[in-house]
């Protein structure tokens, strides 16, 4: 059937209006702007890295930490499940870990990072997805005392003394210093990196040219050790390094145990294990739980050279 012009002109002006309608509709169906709020939430030191290398960097000192940046949103029932995007600083001190999880009935979300020491980062996050629209910038900065991820396997070191080994089969020498040793003694000797003799006097075993000298006690880094206080450690995991011509050594808390302070390493102190110095002789350790390589330890981080 043929419509006649007259009817055909009404229909197309009746057209343009719904479509004029619709379009108007469209525009005015603008995304619904929200607030969102970026704050520092909590942080440990990781047991692994994703982009940033060694839980401590050597070099610096600075350990690794996994900092949690939480987002807050306006209360909008329709924001729980979305999804905010997140900024990735993509520096050599700050990286972007993963993505966040969805936004929770609290109307909050985490974002995670790695972020080598304590160095403020930029962080924005945002959405905007044609229903809801929103952006927000903020500065964090990590602390410096914080929980370890990873628990610690602990043993236990002492200055070895003569007078707990047998006063006769004194057959071993040590290179650099006169006498007749107990094999035994010397071994613990080397063991322990000292030894002190039934006459008192100290002796030090240097293990780069495997001699020996009248030396009292010294750590890798220069102390005297002392129990209750001195630790040797992986520097890879705590901080114990010469920076710029001065040592860093980590404070920490061994969970059961007490304040530390990282002062020496050890050629079988690797990983999570710390070696934890007791005194002079066997009575000094035996017995304690802290030199049972069984037991798992959590520690917390306070900082370098607070002790």
């Amino acid at each position: 059937m043929i419509l006649p012009r007259q009817n055909v002109l009404k229909l197309t002006i009746v057209l343009t209006l719904l479509f004029t309608f619709i379009l108007v509709q469209k525009a005015s169906a603008a995304p619904t702007t929200i607030s969102i709020s970026l704050s520092y939430s909590f942080q440990t030191i990781p047991a692994t890295s994703v982009h940033l290398g060694p839980i401590t960097e050597k070099a610096t000192a600075k350990p690794l930490y996994l900092v949690r940046v939480e987002a807050s949103v306006s209360g909008i029932s329709g924001m729980i499940g979305k999804n905010l995007t997140f900024s990735d600083p993509g520096s050599a001190t700050a990286r972007k870990v993963g993505t966040a999880s969805s936004i929770s009935p609290s109307y909050r979300t985490i974002q995670t990072y790695e972020v080598r020491g304590v160095t403020p980062f930029s962080v924005t996050a945002s959405i905007n997805d044609g229903t809801y629209s929103g952006t927000s910038t903020s500065t964090i900065t990590p602390q410096v005392a914080t929980n370890y991820d990873a628990n610690f396997y602990c043993t236990c070191y002492i200055t070895a003394l003569e007078s707990d080994y047998p006063s006769t089969g004194k057959t071993a020498t040590m290179s650099g210093i006169s006498g007749s040793y107990h094999p035994d003694f010397k071994a613990k000797v080397i063991l322990n990196g000292s030894g002190k003799t039934s006459g008192g006097q100290y002796i030090k075993y240097y293990d780069n040219t495997n001699t020996f000298a009248w030396h009292d006690p010294e750590t890798k880094s220069g102390t005297r050790p002392t129990s209750s206080k001195t630790i040797a450690v992986d520097v890879n995991k705590i901080p114990m390094s010469l920076v710029n011509g001065v040592w860093q050594r980590a404070k920490i808390n061994i969970n059961g145990l007490g304040l530390r302070q990282a002062e020496d390493i050890g050629g079988a102190i690797a990983a999570w294990r710390i070696d934890v110095y007791t005194g002079e002789g066997n009575s000094s350790w035996l017995g304690k739980p802290e030199c049972d390589m069984a037991n798992n330890w959590s520690v917390y981080y306070y900082g370098n050279n607070t002790w």
